[in-house]
């Protein structure tokens, strides 16, 4: 049992990607269960983005962590469409310094979970659109991406490009 995880900033085809992709799974391996943890921060009751505070930063990680392990425990694999290091670049990005500090302790227990990570590029999407959730700064957005460079390379975890960029 694992977790694919597709990860990269907001508006970059994750959740479209892995509704795909799950259903790829089940076609290609009858009989293995799939999950989806999916919009995990779209129900947060606090500010998101660019406005967030630690508070929403903890309450999605938190709740990211909880759906994909009660997933786990359901399914042969789970597909989800953020990993928790994107939580904590949305973290850093914020200038949650300690907070993300404290998530990255948490990442190193937790990472064995996840069987593969699917990075999707701000640049190779087209699906950034303001829908009252995405913020759309491309400025944002690239930094969201940068800090996820950063943290991935820190961390020595190898990401692979969306399936549909290979």
């Amino acid at each position: 049992m694992s977790v694919h995880a597709f990860s990269g900033a907001q508006g970059t085809g994750k959740t479209t990607s892995a509704y795909q992709y799950a259903a790829w799974i089940m076609k290609e391996f009858p009989g293995q269960t799939v999950g989806l943890v999916a919009d995990v921060e779209r129900n947060c009751p606090y500010p998101i983005n660019r406005e967030a505070t630690r508070r929403a930063q903890e309450w999605i990680f938190c709740r990211q962590i909880a759906g994909e392990l009660d997933a786990l425990a359901r399914y042969d694999l789970v597909v989800t469409d953020r990993c928790i290091m994107d939580v904590i670049a949305y973290s850093m990005s914020a200038g949650f310094k300690m907070q993300a500090d404290d998530m990255l302790f948490v990442w190193r227990k937790y990472e064995r979970h996840y069987g593969k990570i699917i990075f999707c590029h701000t640049m190779t999407n087209g699906w950034n659109v303001a829908d009252g959730c995405r913020d759309t700064d491309p400025v944002f957005r690239q930094r969201i991406e940068a800090t996820l460079y950063e943290l991935y390379k820190y961390a020595g975890v190898t990401i692979q490009p969306r399936f549909s960029e290979v």
